[in-house]
This record gives C-alpha cells, sequence and structure tokens, in this order.
C-alpha cells in the first residue's frame, strides 16, 4: 500500500479548515481560543479585507440536541467576547451569507 501525502484526500470540508468549538465555560481554554480567534479574525481583516477570501461572515452552529441548545443559551448570555459570537433567529440564519 502507498502512504499518501499530506492534504491530498478530500474530507468533503469545503472551507478546508477546522474550528473549535466554543466552551460556554469561562476557562483557561476558552480564553485562549477566543483571545487567538479574536487575533486571527483582526489580522485576516487587515492582512486580506476582502472577507470573501477568508470566510468573515462566521459559521452557524445549529441547535441539533437539546444539550446544544442549552451550549448555545449559554454562549448567547455572555458578553465578554460577543464581538465574536451571538445568538440569531432562524429568520436570520436564512439571511446570513454564513447559511450559504
Amino acid at each position: 500500500m502507498e502512504a499518501r501525502k499530506a492534504a491530498q484526500a478530500a474530507s468533503g470540508n469545503r472551507q478546508g479548515l477546522l474550528y473549535a468549538k466554543i466552551s460556554p465555560h469561562d476557562t483557561g481554554q476558552t480564553e485562549l481560543l477566543l483571545a487567538g480567534y479574536g487575533y486571527t479574525k483582526r489580522l485576516l481583516g487587515h492582512i486580506l479585507p476582502d472577507s470573501d477570501t477568508w470566510g468573515g461572515n462566521g459559521i452557524i452552529h445549529l441547535n441539533y440536541s437539546r444539550t446544544e441548545q442549552q451550549r448555545n443559551h449559554e454562549l448567547g448570555l455572555q458578553k465578554h467576547h460577543n464581538h465574536l459570537y451571538r445568538s440569531i433567529t432562524s429568520a436570520e440564519a436564512e439571511k446570513s451569507p454564513a447559511s450559504r
């Protein structure tokens, strides 16, 4: 069997990246993740101002279970990093560029 080279197979991930799932709990790991995310978002906005090239419209997390609904609700209540995430209605999600 031949070994494949890195990044030579299709993952089905259209964006070609992975992202961390934000925890609603105030932990050091969550703070590090959000600080890094905020920094990266600002940097990309500066060096690649055309946000269509890097997906600056965000990601929509759906409430596919009761647990996920609770997690997303708790995140929506937090104010410290609300410039990085927010709760939206179904109607807002349908109109969002992130849903395309």
